[in-house]
């Protein structure tokens, strides 16, 4: 810690004076500088002459900052600063345990990129009173992605305001468990799943942003005080949503089994959920135990049709959901993993596969007659990437890249379109 406040120092020293107020005032212009600089009771302007790559800063960190053996529940026990996880393609930042931050770039937008798709462009965690302006942030390669554009999780007092951030995101803003944020004159666009996603949130407010051609468009599990005023949202069908949400905007899934009346208008497809909830608690009770549950809410949000959850445990449950039979109403459940969303673990739901991503690894569940069929696993770090390969977990063999490739091949479910054309309704 006294290294990094040293290092610190000395950069603002180089480039700066510090404030009468004990606000240290930052000028940098690297990625490096930017790494360094981040510290609280810090406002750091970006002076970028084209785009800061946040992930070679990363890269040259002491090992010391590797955060993947920590525990989460042990990070308000950990120095302030960052922090970088390793990822399947590459690291990804973890800003830990900072308050009064202020990040500007310039009038233009300063451009802030990550490499790797399956990290985060910025992760905060524990922060406080954190203000992010005139920023353009996204991941270098557009397409197929993992990691969120900017993401705040257990913290409070947020600012992102003038800012663009784009796809491939997974998410353009991801809020877990953080209060009092507010987000103006900001554009989030080309993400491949959510504008926005609030998890366990309050006091959120969205004030004249514009949100366009996104997977999705915001997903909001148990988060109140949220505002919407003066934005744009549009679906990925064209279709204007910015009434739906600001008349909806405290949508709350129900706990015990329940759908939400209002959400839910079609009593069809309301009958139909409630079908899947009931078929979920008998079926993951006899497999988990009744410990395990506490109710069950299906979430029907498009590309992650299918997703299983038990809000006790505050995890998703990976399961593949059987065909609806309309002579018959019945489901059957295939469970196959759980992931933790606090700690950034992902899952995504396609042709006949489900995709789990962890920080140990990621695995490829391939479906087959609502069954598992075969287990595909990839782990290590993007320089030394291993492969492994079997029916179960338990009878997994090393393999090579080119055994495994069939098995990784994914395209994410999209339930509207798919129900347009009238193909079979495609639950996992």
């Amino acid at each position: 810690m006294k290294k990094i406040l040293l290092s610190t120092l000395l950069l603002i020293m180089a480039i700066g004076t510090m404030a009468q107020n004990g606000v240290k005032n930052v000028t940098v212009s690297t990625a490096d500088e930017f790494i360094k600089a981040i510290a609280s009771n810090t406002n750091i302007t970006l002076k970028v002459n084209g785009t800061l790559d946040i992930t070679s800063a990363l890269d040259k960190l002491d090992k010391s900052r590797d955060i993947s053996d920590k525990e989460i529940d042990n990070y308000p026990n950990l120095p302030a600063g960052v922090y970088y996880s390793p990822e399947y393609d590459g690291n990804s930042i973890v800003i830990l345990n900072i308050k009064n931050l202020t990040i500007t770039g310039d009038a233009k937008r300063t451009h802030i990129q990550a490499k790797p798709s399956y990290s985060n462009v910025l992760l905060f965690n524990n922060c406080e009173n954190i203000t992010i302006k005139n920023i353009k942030a996204g991941h270098v390669e557009a397409g197929s992605c993992v990691g969120d554009v900017i993401s705040f999780e257990k913290s409070n007092n947020i600012k992102i305001d003038n800012c663009d951030l784009y796809g491939c995101g997974v998410n353009g803003i991801s809020l877990f468990e953080t209060e009092n944020a507010t987000v103006t004159n900001t554009e989030i666009r080309e993400c491949s799943e959510n504008m926005v996603v609030m998890h366990e949130c309050y006091g959120v407010t969205f004030t004249k942003c514009y949100m366009h051609d996104c997977g999705t468009a915001i997903d909001n599990w148990r988060s109140t005080g949220i505002a919407y005023n003066d934005c744009q949202i549009i679906g990925e069908d064209g279709s204007d949503l910015y009434d739906f949400y600001k008349e909806n905007a405290d949508f709350v899934d129900d706990y015990e089994g329940d759908v939400d009346d209002e959400y839910y208008e079609d009593e069809d497809e309301r009958a139909f959920l409630l079908e899947c909830v009931d078929a979920a608690y008998d079926q993951f009770k006899d497999m988990l135990g009744e410990e395990f549950v506490n109710g069950v809410v299906i979430e029907d949000f498009g590309d992650e049709s299918g997703m299983v959850v038990f809000p006790e445990q505050k995890q998703k449950f990976a399961a593949a959901i059987a065909q609806y039979d309309e002579d018959a109403v019945s489901f059957k459940f295939v469970f196959v993993d759980a992931i933790d969303a606090a700690k950034g673990e992902k899952m995504f739901f396609g042709n006949g596969h489900i995709i789990v991503v962890k920080k140990e690894g990621i695995f490829s569940y391939e479906i087959e007659d609502s069954k598992v069929a075969s287990v595909t696993v990839v782990t290590g770090t993007q320089n030394n990437v291993n492969y492994q390969h079997g029916k179960t977990k338990n009878s997994l063999k090393k393999c090579t890249k080119a055994e495994a490739d069939p098995h990784l091949e994914f395209e994410a479910i999209n339930i509207e379109k798919a129900k347009e054309t009238d193909e079979e309704y495609p639950w996992g």
